[in-house]
């Protein structure tokens, strides 16, 4: 990052400028930043620098640059932001296609850096450079020829990532400059760069024509957003604004028809005034331009043309558009002219799944315009550029001087928090010189030169620091409320961006935060995120929450935002300027100074998103009179307590962090939910994944049932996905639907969405390979790479299981043998396969594949660090899921669960120091939003199980990316990230955060490892639970988990030293048994207190009726009399009925939790370890004891003699 030093004043001694200067950073690489037209920018001279050559305007010699390093010459670099076009220059005389190179200077013994020097002149000219470093800290300086030292000073720094920015020095007349980079270390090939620099006289009031691209919102209205004109194109369907001369049109260069992309694409249109179809809401429809030639460069058209008529108004002209494959360059011609007047390359692949790009360009009256989007690379041959909406809005029409009068207001009103004193010293003799001139007769020209001076003044003190949306852009997450349409993005820094607004940013006007950043959830776990830090001697606070209002009938997310301000300097200070789109709330926020040792409180509002209208947005006044920000807060706070009532209950765990996570997930969940044309949609995330994805939405659903979330249950399925992108989504359809009949026993919605069920489920069977379709599941891009996934076969095993179990709850005999019979064939087909790869490749582990290795796979499948070696184990749902709902598992998919564990934790040893991180993906290699759900079907096993529990507290310690948020794939950790906590630096190229199915499946491993349900009516007490938290003092609370037929339960289970207490609660009658299988009581049972509880020494398992409300377990490895009768509890319960469901048709499961092993009333459980006549006696008294109701305990003939 870049630090300001304190330098001298920019300002003579007769308080003129000698220049005046501004730098802004430049993100991105490989010319993602536009194109640079030298000749256009550099009137009076321009060079381009690249290792052994330099090109330079002809003629020109005001530009001289010098190499530092006296040892080594200058070296080149070819990732620059900018790509770099020309004309008249020397040697090369034209570089119409662009280079991104550009030249770097190196450190060496003690010297190392270049400078850059313009001679005096007689008139205002601007010099622009693009400058960088890499692994190298260095001093910039600017130095006018009428100083004797430089006036700026900057300290330049830069590590792995190399920074680079744009430097702009407005030069005085009778002025030179030297603008020096000097390197003060650097590493073995650090060095800093620069690739181009121009010179120009500042702009006498004439149109600078250019192309602007940035992200794309993710809803368009083209009523709002094209008030003189508008269009949307969907191959031959044209729609467009109506009843105004039509002065936009978009035609293919290729001549060729137009393919479409119907209902997917990742941003929708609406429009209120169109013609043919006056009115549309959210539509999806784009239209396809293809390369339609071979992988290579091409000059044949092919792309897009925009063509807009002349007007009597300025106006401005953005579209939406992406590409796949392709990379597009956009040439601008006006009045028919030959030559462009801009160009831009920043149309190309977007990293970003479904990202698409907001291009936009003004066009002065009086003049027509052409852009051409040229396809100029295709990588594919399918390769294309999507298009689908344009819009004309009205553009900037003021002269000049208005624009400097009102720039003069601004610049006057402006309250710099802790800028630097240069900046504010610059600002204020710009601000002084143009009062002057103003109160003159000043000319067109003199204007036009003043009005660039006050913008560069004003942007670097406005704008000198850098907001984290900028810095650290992945380190955000969504804020909002239940069903928005477009929850707004939550930046560390406190600022947001709300989408529904075109993208606005708020701000609180604190750029640069020195040090590191507290940010957590209000409470522990509310969606009101909470900014702490400290800044030029103030302590401030900045918390932002959504609330629901509405306002003349309308629905409005209303965000509230409160900024605390604790003045510790010994002077009053000036407090920051918030965004001017902020409503204040209450006087703090009309405050603009804070008393030394004073606080003030500022709260404010603004209307954030109209849950998918397009109504108009509220006034002011309108949003100040929904009444203050603790009143929003309050009743934001108890509407998600309420909505987290009826869920199951964590009241404790030792690691409380746990707790604040799963009730922040369900929180996001609901606020990532988009309420479309009367539909619940359980979107994945905000960012890039605002959509619905097939098995993702199953897992989320399943999730919700699992917590007991039943408010909206028949809605979510009733839309629920079977195929939208991955063919296992159709295979475990049934799963979400299983869950919601054992826990509500609700039949007739079963029945009524039974045919839906059936038909996909049917999919299996016609989607195994061979001639009969007997074979193992198809090829597939399960895991994002062709191949025949493990994961697949798991999830159709699970899927047949859950499908079985539902035809025979309700009464459909003939599908319970078609299931019975496609899993015992698929299980037998998927065994045969893998024991085959086994063999030939001598595997010691399941693999991913069922036809190769794990080290034989492409696409990255192969690397350590990619996380799928795991993804059956998750994904697939049968190891675990499928045990739960009775399928019988054999084989090495089963019996290998415990060393496919093994095996990949060592083929990850030296690239992680714990098991517990899984890895992640090419978009995200350190870890996943899926890490804890990876150890779900370790419960299945034995030696892994609290991986679940213990992969989610990794999470939380090592990896989030915002407060209880995770990207899909997660970055390596960055020392200089401005969180305070460990954290993994943020997400990759994809994904989303908040990500709700993985943040699903870590909340649904969490549930599991401490209460699971089987179809037997076995409550699983435990079985996750780290052998640590069951210490003395420890305490797990948990109440209400659904159960069979609308069942609630819980338990209360406490240590104190060596006995563990466990007190059930709720409907207990609504299962038939709970199996407490702590892994801390395994070869550790000493004796179990409790009416006819049963117990496994070397299984640690305890088995007892559900009639019994509490047991107290006795841990210890030896005890001299462990069959003891001890006294019971004595809150001994009623017997009741039991209502669960029976098993599913596949023959039953095996009930231990490994292959030989068993728990529950499985074992021989009533053979006493005694042998001979005193053990015959003892054997006849305890059976007489049993008999008479005093012996309530029974050890398992898995005992040592």
């Amino acid at each position: 990052m870049t630090a300001l030093v304190p330098a001298a004043s920019a300002a003579s001694d007769e308080g003129e400028l000698p220049f005046v200067f501004s730098a802004e950073e430049l993100s991105g690489q490989n010319g993602s930043a536009g194109t640079l037209d030298l000749e256009a920018t550099g009137g009076l001279d321009w060079v381009h620098l690249a290792g052994a050559e330099t090109n330079r305007k002809v003629d020109g010699d005001l530009i001289e640059v010098e190499n530092l390093n006296t040892d080594r010459a200058m070296g080149e670099l070819g990732d620059s932001p900018y790509r770099y076009v020309w004309s008249n220059g020397t040697p090369t005389e034209s570089n119409t296609a662009g280079v991104t190179t550009g030249g770097v200077f190196f450190h060496t013994g003690n010297n190392g850096g270049y400078e850059v020097t313009v001679p005096a002149g007689d008139s205002w000219r601007e010099l622009i450079l693009i400058g960088g470093a890499w692994q190298a800290e260095a001093e910039l300086s600017v130095q006018a020829s009428s100083e004797s030292e430089p006036s700026y000073v900057e300290a330049v720094s830069a590590g792995e990532a190399s920074e680079v920015n744009e430097y702009t020095v407005l030069i005085a007349p009778n002025e030179g400059v030297t603008f020096t980079v000097e390197t003060e270390s650097a590493g073995e090939e650090g060095n800093v760069s620069l690739a181009a620099a121009t010179l120009s006289d500042v702009a006498e009031g004439s149109f600078a024509y250019s192309i602007e691209t940035g992200e794309a919102p993710v809803a368009v209205n083209l009523t709002e957003k094209g008030d003189l004109d508008w269009i949307h194109v969907y191959g031959d369907e044209v729609n467009r604004k109506a009843d105004v001369d039509e002065t936009i049109t978009v035609s293919n260069r290729s001549r060729k028809p137009i393919p479409t992309l119907g209902g997917d694409w990742s941003r929708t249109f609406s429009w209120s005034d169109g013609k043919p179809t006056a009115t549309q809401d959210a539509y999806g429809k784009a239209s396809v331009f293809k390369a339609d030639a071979e992988y290579a460069e091409t000059t044949d058209p092919r792309g897009f043309d925009i063509d807009l008529a002349d007007s009597d108004k300025a106006r401005t002209v953005t579209f939406y558009a992406n590409t796949w494959n392709a990379d597009v360059e956009m040439s601008l011609y006006v009045n028919g002219e030959e030559d462009a007047v801009a160009t831009s390359t920043n149309l190309h692949d977007n990293p970003a799944p479904y990202g698409v790009t907001q291009v936009s360009f003004d066009v002065p009256a009086d003049v027509s315009a052409k852009l051409e989007g040229q396809i100029v690379t295709a990588r594919h041959e399918e390769a294309n550029v999507v298009f689908a909406g344009a819009a004309v809005s009205e553009g900037d029409s003021r002269d000049d001087l208005t624009k400097l009068q009102e720039l003069l207001a601004a610049a006057n009103k402006a309250n710099i928090f802790s800028t630097s004193e240069f900046n504010l010293n610059q600002l204020q003799s710009a601000i002084a010189s143009t009062e002057e001139l103003l109160a003159g007769d000043p000319s067109d020209a003199e204007i036009a030169v003043q009005l660039r001076i006050l913008e560069v003044a004003y942007q670097m003190a406005a704008n000198a620091g850098a907001y984290t949306d900028t810095t650290d852009p992945r380190l955000q997450a969504s804020i909002g409320w239940e069903g928005d349409r477009h929850a707004p993005f939550a930046y560390i820094d406190g600022s947001y961006k709300l989408r529904d607004r075109d993208n606005l940013m708020v701000r609180f006007g604190i750029p640069d935060i020195p040090g590191k950043i507290d940010w957590y959830n209000a409470e522990g776990y509310l969606p009101a995120f909470v900014s702490e830090f400290e800044k030029a001697g103030a302590d401030v606070s900045i918390t932002n929450f959504a609330d629901k209002a509405t306002i003349n009938k309308n629905d409005y997310e209303i965000v509230y935002s409160r900024m605390t301000v604790t003045n510790n300097n010994d002077s009053e200070m000036t407090l920051p300027s918030v965004s001017d789109e902020l409503v204040p709330l209450n006087e703090g926020a009309k405050q603009q100074t804070v008393a030394a040792g004073e606080t003030v409180t500022m709260d404010y509002a603004i209307a954030a998103d109209r849950f998918n209208g397009t109504y108009d947005w509220p006034a002011a006044d309108e949003v100040k009179n929904l009444g203050s920000y603790d009143d929003a807060y309050d009743h934001m706070k108890n509407y998600w307590n309420d909505r987290l009532e009826p869920l199951v209950q964590i009241s404790e765990l030792p690691n409380e962090d746990l707790i604040n996570a799963y009730k922040a997930g369900f929180i996001y969940t609901m606020i990532i939910r988009d309420d479309i044309d009367g539909e619940k949609r359980l979107h994945v995330g905000e960012n890039s994944y605002d959509l619905m994805f097939d098995h993702d939405t199953i897992g989320i659903v399943a999730t919700l049932l699992t917590s007991g979330d039943f408010k909206y249950a028949q809605e979510y399925l009733a839309t629920l996905p079977a195929q939208l992108q991955y063919d296992d989504a159709k295979w475990k359809y049934s799963w979400p639907y299983a869950l919601y009949l054992q826990r509500t026993g609700d039949t007739e919605f079963i029945k009524e969405k039974f045919e839906t069920i059936k038909k996909n489920t049917h999919n299996v069977e016609t989607d195994r390979i061979g001639d009969n379709h007997d074979g193992i599941m198809k090829e597939t891009e399960a895991i994002d790479s062709t191949g025949y996934w493990t994961i697949d076969n798991w999830s159709a095993l699970a899927g047949l299981t859950t499908y079985a179990w539902i035809a025979e709850q309700i009464g459909e005999d003939e599908e319970v043998e078609w299931a019975t019979d496609q899993y015992d064939s698929l299980l037998d087909a998927s065994n045969t396969q893998l024991d085959k790869l086994i063999d030939e490749y001598d595997l010691d582990y399941i693999p991913m594949s069922m036809t190769a290795p794990n080290d034989q796979l492409g696409d990255g499948r192969d690397d350590p660090r990619d996380a799928n070696w795991a993804s059956m184990f998750l994904f697939g749902r049968w190891g675990w899921d499928g045990y739960l709902f009775g399928a019988e598992q054999s084989g090495p998919m089963f019996d290998w669960i415990d060393q496919t564990y093994t095996h990949g934790f060592e083929n990850r040893e030296d690239i992680t120091d714990t098991i517990y991180n899984f890895g992640g993906y090419p978009h995200g290699w350190f870890s996943s939003a899926y890490n804890a759900g990876y150890g779900s079907t370790a419960l299945r096993g034995e030696q892994y199980r609290d991986a679940g529990i213990r992969g989610y507290e990794f999470m939380i310690n090592e990896s989030q990316s915002a407060p209880f948020g995770w990207w899909e794939g997660i970055d390596y950790p960055d020392e200089d990230s401005p969180w305070s906590i460990n954290h993994a630096a943020g997400g990759g190229d994809g994904g989303s955060n908040q990500h709700m199915w993985g943040q699903s499946t870590n909340t649904k491993v969490l549930l599991d490892s401490l209460f699971a349900l089987k179809t037997d009516g076995t409550a699983i007490i435990g079985r996750g639970v780290p052998t640590d938290w069951i210490a003395d003092g420890e305490v797990i609370d948990i109440a209400d988990y659904p159960v069979n037929i609308d069942g609630r339960i819980g338990y209360k289970m406490a240590t104190n030293g060596n006995k563990v207490t466990v007190d059930f609660s709720g409907d207990t009658d609504k299962v038939d048994q709970f199996s407490i299988e702590l892994m801390a009581l395994r070869n550790n049972i000493c004796a179990v207190e409790g009416k006819g509880a049963e117990y496994d020494f070397e299984a640690g398992t305890v088995t007892v009726p559900s009639a019994t409300q509490k047991v107290v377990i006795t841990m210890g490895a030896d005890c001299e009399n462990p069959t003891d009768p001890t006294d019971p509890p004595t809150d001994e319960p009623t017997d009741g009925p039991t209502n669960g469901p029976t098993d599913g048709p596949t023959g039953g499961s095996s009930d231990g939790p490994t292959d030989g092993s068993t728990n529950g009333s499985d074992n021989n459980n009533g053979s006493l370890p005694f042998t001979g006549f005193s053990g015959l006696l003892l054997a006849l008294l305890a059976a007489l004891l049993l008999a008479g109701g005093v012996l309530f305990v029974r050890r398992s003939a898995h005992l040592r003699s």
